[in-house]
Parts: structure tokens; sequence; C-alpha cells
């Protein structure tokens, strides 16, 4: 008995269904401001901070310390206004910073 043929799926559906279940969409939403992140806070921020998220116009980043969360939110109003040069779609409109975890 010859079985029914299965219905093919497109490729373009596999791969957009692949790069969904993976997040490679946040993480392209990120990738600019990795790149200017040093040139925006400054390199001691840098080195204890990392952007890991952007998702319907907040960045979401990861501090090592409370001490320099604490400081970044008090920079919170200057560090938007940098971020706008990245002219990002949607734009960012707020940052939420929390502690790394270990």
């Amino acid at each position: 008995m010859d079985s029914p043929p299965k219905k093919l799926t497109r490729l373009v559906d596999i791969l957009n269904s692949t790069l969904k279940n993976l997040n490679v969409e946040k993480t392209f939403q990120v990738y600019p401001i990795w790149q200017k992140w040093e040139e925006i806070v400054g390199a001691d921020i840098a080195k204890r901070t990392k952007p890991d998220t952007v998702q319907e116009g907040v960045l979401t980043v990861s501090v090592e310390h409370p001490v320099w969360l604490t400081e970044l939110q008090a920079q919170k109003p200057l560090l938007l206004k940098k971020l706008e040069s990245l002219k990002m779609t949607p734009p960012l409109h707020d940052i939420h910073f929390r502690l790394k975890k270990s």
C-alpha cells in the first residue's frame, strides 16, 4: 500500500520557525548596542555590564554589582539620550538594569 504524500514545508517557513525558536531576533536587536556599548557608557562601566536583550523598546542590561546598578539608574536619562543616536526601530524608551546571574 502506498502511503498518502506528505505535505511539503517550504524552506523559508522552516527557517523562520527555527530562528524564532532560537530567539535570534532579540540577538539581532541588541547587536547594534553591543557594538557601541563602550562608547555609550565608557570603558569602566562597559567592563561591568552587558546589554542582554531589547524587547518592545526596553533594553535589559546585566550589571555585576549593586553599586553599579545604582549608578546606572542615576545615568539612565543620559544613556537613553546616547542610545537615541543608534536610531533603533522601535526606538528605545526605557532601560532595565538587573544583577548579573553568577
